[in-house]
């Protein structure tokens, strides 16, 4: 398949690449393992700034790519024979084999949740890959239509560190979102095989084989393997970056913080939330005394690799981490008043200030959020890993639950192993400290179960002493621990090899995986029918939706607090909106009524089921914004206007599903 040869292309040439810029690099402490991991992400974040480059350039397309890799392939040769026969040194602890034949074993539910990941990789998102229709591969689509990187301003997340969404982007130029898919699994696998590495140079190798069952078999982990999203890339340079920083502490030399400092920039590139696990690594250099000649390297490394997308935001906006920190940035396109909204959103994730019940995520609906006091933070604190596992709903999109939304009990439940330990070795001293900033961070920003991904592996470090520290003391303890493995293993297997299973048809049948993305996605039939009859530079404004991956015209997201771009403030009635919207190229409106806000209640949700099975959705569509003031955006209220003055137009045959598909009528100038 062409997917399958892309990737291998791209991570044998990453290969090459990074071991080429590694050169000068003392590997004499290193593995063989090691070198891979570290050639292949520093290649991969190399080709990644080379699509970036090329989009801004305006050459976004196969023959630049094909040209470029071409060009890169030359260096690349070289760094693969260079890989092929570098050394490899073996940890001291290696020797330890007791039992290993076990954890290999054990390692065959690595592999099969491997393969059901591997099967996602060839279905076409879906309803719960929300963020991957919504931007992460809806952006890179934008841009490739347009053959350059183009400002979208009515999509926020556009202005992200995309460092992934540039592989996802070639993914996408060659084979389409199987590619892109591919390019994030591959990572999960380096993130696995990291957390391998880490712990095995400390703790021998059944530690190693410890930390990857941990990180592997984490439930969200497994899911996130098989969706084109950006958290385990993120994971696989913050796992690097700390086992560079270790191996620093080890080696003291100006190489090594100098890779650490590239492995952070990189993670900085991917996201913004890398600011936290970065800080403590930085904080933990300065707190051993590293020299300023090894600080320089990792500082200089960290800004080079780490600010390009943040110099874009900076240019286009005016604040470089756009839109956070806009009290202190500002930024074009937003105000205070979305701010608060967008604040409001991040902060309504975990625990708040009323206390958890068992039940609590069995609501049909969720409590509104309590803001906490400083009492309830600290006992948030306490009680987030526990809640984690007990009650994960809250810890994740209220909305949409699922049994692989969070990170399952192995974690949680071998991670206090390492504080009985009588005496650390500095290796876990220091994990021990980024972990704890680390969560502290997160407590006190965004609860959201996908971001602690990232933290695995530092935390699988944390688990494998723990485990190696208490086998020791009691012998009985690795049947305990063998026992919890093959337990969550079987829980997470017990999800996805139905769910591989009952979508295999969808990889060779093309009919069978239109009939899945009708099902699954619900505009998706409303946004077939645009690509086939709307002009090609007939542009479609996105109500109560944002997943415009499908859409193969140009989009805009239209609810008010997505930006201040859309001037509604402006029109004094729908046909003004209308007016506006023609004269910026968009002629058609897509509402999803599914997630309007009157359906939210029983009664409206039931009345959205009457419409469409009688096919009056259009009658429902103006009676239910006629009135929506009261719900916060006046857009809703125009658009009821420009309905009932004709200006909008309902096309029925595109209408199905609670998507509801308008026509803007072309006005003159003078809007007669």
């Amino acid at each position: 398949m062409r997917a399958i040869a892309f990737l291998l292309v791209l991570l044998v040439l990453s290969a090459g690449l990074g071991r080429a810029l590694l050169v000068r690099l003392r590997t004499e402490p290193w593995t063989r393992l090691d070198q891979v991991l570290f050639s292949v992400a520093l290649g991969l974040g190399v080709c990644g700034y080379g699509v970036f480059a090329l989009g801004l350039v305006g050459a976004l397309n196969a023959t630049y790519l094909t040209l470029a890799a071409a060009v890169l392939g030359v260096p690349a040769v070289w760094g693969v024979r260079a890989l092929s026969r570098s050394g490899s040194h073996a940890s001291p602890a290696l020797e330890d084999r007791c039992g290993l034949w076990l954890f290999r074993l054990f390692g065959s539910l690595l592999v099969a949740v491997g393969v059901t990941a591997l099967v996602q990789c060839f279905v076409p998102p879906g309803a719960h890959e929300w963020d991957s229709l919504s931007y992460h591969l809806a952006a890179p689509r934008a841009y490739i239509e347009a053959g350059r990187i183009i400002e979208l301003p009515t999509d926020h997340h556009s202005y992200f560190p995309f460092l992934t969404q540039m592989l996802f982007a070639a993914g996408l130029v060659f084979d389409g979102f199987a590619a892109a898919k591919l390019v994030h699994f591959a990572m999960g696998v380096l993130t696995v095989l990291t957390s391998f590495a880490v712990a095995r140079r400390s703790l021998g190798e059944r530690g190693g084989w410890i930390a990857a069952l941990t990180v592997g078999l984490t439930p969200v982990v497994a899911w996130e393997a098989g969706v084109a999203y950006i958290d385990l890339a993120q994971a696989l340079y913050v796992a690097l970056g700390f086992h560079a920083l270790l191996i620093y502490l080890e080696t003291r030399t100006s190489q090594c913080a100098a890779l650490c400092g590239a492995m952070c920039g990189l993670a900085l590139g991917v996201k913004t939330l890398s600011l936290m696990p970065v800080t403590a690594f930085a904080a933990s250099l300065m707190l051993s005394r590293a020299r300023v000649r090894h600080l320089a390297p990792f500082a200089s490394l960290l800004l080079v690799l780490g600010a390009p997308f943040y110099l874009r935001a900076l240019v286009l906006t005016g604040n470089p981490v756009y839109p956070f920190a806009y009290s202190v940035f500002g930024g074009r396109y937003w105000d205070a008043h979305r701010a608060r909204l967008y604040a409001g959103e991040h902060t309504s994730f975990g625990l708040d200030g009323s206390l958890p019940t068992v039940g609590e995520d069995l609501r049909a609906a969720r409590r509104p959020h309590l803001p906490p006091s400083v009492a309830d933070r600290v006992r948030n604190l306490v009680l987030a890993p526990f809640a984690l596992v007990g009650v994960p709903r809250l810890f994740h999109n209220y909305n949409d639950p699922g049994p692989l939304m969070c990170i399952g009990f192995l974690a949680v439940a071998l991670t206090p192993l390492s504080l009985l330990a009588r005496r650390a070795p500095r290796p876990v001293v220091v994990c021990a400290g980024v972990a704890a900033s680390w969560y502290v961070m997160w407590s006190l920003s965004m609860q959201y179960a996908r971001y602690l991904i990232p933290m695995m592996p530092i935390l699988a470090f944390l688990c494998a002493f723990g485990w190696v520290a208490t086998s020791r003391k009691i012998r009985w303890f690795p049947w305990v621990g063998w026992a919890a493995v093959v337990l969550q293993g079987l829980v997470v297997l017990s999800q996805t090899v139905p769910r591989a299973l009952s979508q295999a048809p969808v990889l060779w049948s093309p009919e069978a995986a239109e009939r899945y993305l009708s099902r699954q996605v619900n505009v998706y039939a409303a946004q077939r029918w645009l690509n086939e009859h709307a002009g090609p530079h007939e542009g479609v404004v996105l109500y109560e939706e944002t997943r415009g991956f499908y859409l193969r015209r140009p989009v805009l997201w239209g609810n008010s607090p997505h930006s201040t771009w859309i001037p509604y403030a402006r029109f004094d009635d729908g046909r003004s909106m209308v007016r506006w919207f023609v004269g910026h190229g968009v002629h058609y409106a897509l509402v999803n009524l599914q997630f309007s806000p009157q359906a939210a209640s029983p009664e409206g949700a039931q009345r959205l089921r009457d419409a469409v099975a009688s096919g009056s959705q259009a009658g429902l569509l103006l009676d239910w914004y006629r009135e929506a003031g009261r719900y916060g955006e006046p857009w809703r209220t125009l658009l009821a206007d420009a309905i009932g003055s004709g200006d909008a137009t309902m096309v029925e045959e595109a209408s199905v599903h609670g998507a509801a598909v308008l026509r803007f009528r072309d006005l003159p100038e003078d809007g007669r």
